[in-house]
């Protein structure tokens, strides 16, 4: 199969500091995927399996050893390579055999077998990923807005604070007080058998020199109180100082939803992804990894349906999703267009933004575009959630891309693909051939914009990716694909040639011809 080769284009200053931020902020904000990746390996075990197979394992060695359904494989893959990324595990890669897994010293205090055992945080960690302490972090914002009631998100949550809890719930108290008694195990291992023993030996009086507002001093003498501790520090540091102030960074400014920076804002889309309809099920992918593959996702196993079908049934649950990919499809088309990817768009006359949703990204064509005809395909309950615009420039048309999608010099799929199957892939780009007007000279292709895992060389867009697709792979069918995993599928549904433009952060332009 034929590749283009990317032509170089310069970027603006502007252009590439926001996309750097778009980054960031999305590895920010799927940032708990690693934790909930980790609270997975350590319902499953990973960690003994790995040791009780004399310390490495390969996948199928550690599927079989875990009890896994056959299906869960690539999953469990996926949990496995955001982990070594993160530096759980270790990954060796062999020429001739399958590569292998092994313990690091991180993993390592996740045994709970042999001589570790006894240095064993896997109680700790638990506790600290179970729903009991995740939940109420999924609340801190309505609990600060609360009239204070409640003194921690916990009680609000819970109806009880934390130790009542754990005094009502007798399994609770046993997890929590597990999760203390490895904790003081291994901590007072460290400081008694370690350098801390002597410090504080015969002291009874101490200065902290230079000791600012006194926290180290205050510990000092909480700990051992026959200490008497004394700061020191300079007049203005005992003084009333002026309060410290905060200021936006290239980050926290695709969260502002007023003024000029309004329309680029990723608030909602932060907003869905650390909603509890997503969070939840990352933390039961241990439970779904377990189960005997009823369900295609652990977000149907945890909400009784799937995701497309929990948004098309609660009309909350489908503005939220819709908000946060107008959102993004604002932000990214903005990109795209005012930068490296303009030259996409040239020559096209029409184009279907297929499964579009509300319409920002066609509208931000047509407002870039004039001269480009912008319709957008969608299921009938989006559609008619859309509030009418008599003076709007783009078409609206309900239907199912599986079925039919409307003639056009270009097709559009944006965040689209990744929610689907290889199968259901192939199917979706061969409607799609169906639906382009045969002609490359009036721009005839799709327009892709998705994420190739390994386009950039850049950590902390790799580590997005692939927090990307342990996520969608929590919440759909569907995955993040390599180049090679692209090009397979383009094959397969009759496409001789594609350009990969990796210009949009940890995402790319794929432009797929006939």
């Amino acid at each position: 199969m034929e590749k283009e080769q990317q032509a170089g284009h310069g970027k603006l200053p502007h252009e590439q500091l926001l996309l750097q931020a778009s980054t960031e902020l999305m590895n920010l904000s799927l940032g708990y995927a690693r934790s909930m990746a980790l609270g997975c390996a350590a319902k499953l075990g990973v960690a003994d399996a790995i040791h009780r197979a004399g310390g490495r394992a390969t996948l199928h060695d550690l599927h079989a050893a875990l009890s896994l359904h056959p299906t869960k494989l690539p999953f469990l893959r996926r949990v496995m390579r955001v982990l070594v990324a993160s530096g759980v595990f270790a990954q060796v890669e062999e020429e001739e055999e399958e590569d292998h897994y092994r313990l690091t010293p991180v993993s390592s205090l996740l045994v709970t077998a042999g001589d570790g055992g006894g240095r064993s945080l896997l109680p700790l960690v638990l506790f600290q990923l179970s729903p009991l302490c995740v939940t109420p972090a999924t609340s801190m914002a309505e609990w600060l807005r609360s009239g204070g009631e409640e003194e921690t998100a916990f009680e609000m949550v819970h109806g009880v604070g934390l130790w009542g809890a754990c005094s009502r719930a007798p399994d609770l108290g046993e997890l929590f007080n597990d999760a203390m008694a490895a904790d003081s195990r291994f901590i007072m291992d460290m400081a008694i058998n370690g350098s801390g023993r002597q410090v504080f030996d015969k002291i009874t009086s101490m200065v902290d020199v230079a000791g600012g507002t006194g926290a180290a001093a205050r510990a000092v003498a909480a700990a051992f109180p026959h200490i008497k501790c004394t700061v020191l520090d300079l007049p203005h540091v005992e003084e009333e100082e002026e309060e410290d102030h905060y200021r936006l960074t290239p980050v926290s400014s695709l969260l502002v939803t007023a003024g000029d920076g309004g329309g680029r804002s990723l608030l909602p889309l932060v907003l869905f992804q650390l909603s509890p309809l997503c969070v939840t099920p990352a933390t039961s992918m241990a439970e779904w990894l377990r189960s005997g593959g009823e369900e295609e996702t652990a977000f149907e196993m945890v909400h009784g349906v799937g995701l497309w079908g929990a948004c098309s049934r609660a009309p909350d649950l489908g503005e939220l999703f819709n908000d946060a990919m107008a959102a993004d499809s604002r932000f990214i088309m903005d990109m795209a267009i005012n930068g490296s990817g303009r030259q996409v768009f040239d020559k096209i006359t029409s184009m279907v933004d297929v499964a579009g949703g509300t319409g920002a990204a066609a509208r931000a064509v047509a407002a870039a575009f004039p001269h480009i005809k912008c319709t957008v395909l969608d299921l009938p309950h989006v559609i008619d959630s859309i509030p009418a615009d008599h003076g709007d420039v783009v078409q609206f048309v309900a239907g199912d891309m599986m079925d039919f999608i409307p003639k056009a010099d270009a097709l559009l799929l944006k965040f689209v693909l990744h929610d689907w199957s290889d199968e259901d892939c192939i199917k979706i780009l061969k409607r799609c051939k169906e639906a382009i007007i045969p002609s490359r000279a009036a721009g005839g292709k799709i327009i892709i914009i998705d994420v190739v895992v390994g386009s950039s060389s850049e950590a902390i867009c790799q580590g997005t990716q692939q927090l990307f697709d342990l996520i969608i792979s929590v919440l759909t069918p569907g995955k993040e694909r390599d180049e090679e995993e692209w090009c397979k599928i383009f094959k397969k549904a009759g496409f001789t040639k594609y350009k990969i433009s990796p210009v949009l952060g940890f995402r790319s332009i794929i432009e797929v011809f006939l």
